[in-house]
């Protein structure tokens, strides 16, 4: 999304990347990443999706009643659509994948047509999310740049 998006703050990003010292120690492909890193990355894809998880049943709980026991398929059900979306390598961002495997698994909860409008209203909502964050980001970065020199 940031490359179509901001291909120049990318162009920025990898740049700085490139000059840092972290840069040159992760680029040694034959070495590898130290086991540390390996698990640092793991927690933290840990810790997105389990706030994605969440999230996710807060956004239905507020578009359609839900109890307490279909949390847990909810989370279930969102973590697969996103597995789905993310190993549907030839589509960009998973995009139509993950949405119609979450109107499937949604719908012995609720009818097929508020699932489906459930999916695309989450893919809005987190790409707005991201949206957001990526101006906040490019703001700190330019705020940073300006006070750098």
């Amino acid at each position: 999304t940031m490359v179509l998006v901001c291909p120049w703050l990318v162009k920025k990003l990898l740049d700085r990347l490139a000059r840092s010292r972290t840069f040159s120690s992760l680029a040694a492909v034959e070495e590898g990443l130290p086991s540390r890193t390996h698990f640092q990355l793991f927690i933290g894809l840990l810790i997105v999706q389990i706030f994605s998880s969440l999230a996710f049943v807060v956004f239905v709980a507020a578009q359609a009643e839900i109890d307490g026991s279909q949390a847990l398929y909810l989370v279930a059900a969102w973590n697969a659509a996103w597995l789905g979306g993310f190993l549907a390598i030839p589509v960009p961002m998973g995009l139509g994948v993950r949405e119609s495997l979450l109107a499937l698994l949604l719908s012995p909860l609720m009818p097929t047509a508020l699932g489906a409008a459930i999916a695309l209203l989450y893919r809005l909502f987190t790409v707005g999310v991201e949206m957001i964050l990526l101006v906040l980001a490019t703001l700190l970065d330019l705020r940073g740049d300006r006070s750098s020199t």
